[in-house]
């Protein structure tokens, strides 16, 4: 049975979100991604929405609050 690696950059490069919050009413969701290479909000509806960016380029880098509905 053979290894398969995983080349460190690719794996640093994947898109991750952070701080998931679920509307009050439980029809979206809105949540911090880096998919544009930047932290972004975006929103989804929720079972199967496509997510959508609220920000445009405008947060800052570090992050330390959540989305508040």
């Amino acid at each position: 049975m053979s290894k398969a690696t995983i080349d460190l950059a690719k794996l640093l490069s994947l898109p991750i979100a952070y701080k998931a919050t679920v509307s009050w009413d439980g029809s979206q969701v809105a949540f911090f991604w880096n998919v544009s290479g930047r932290m972004e909000i975006h929103v989804a509806q929720l079972p199967y929405g496509e997510p959508h960016n609220l920000s445009q380029g405008r947060l800052p880098r570090s992050l330390r609050t959540t989305v508040v509905w």
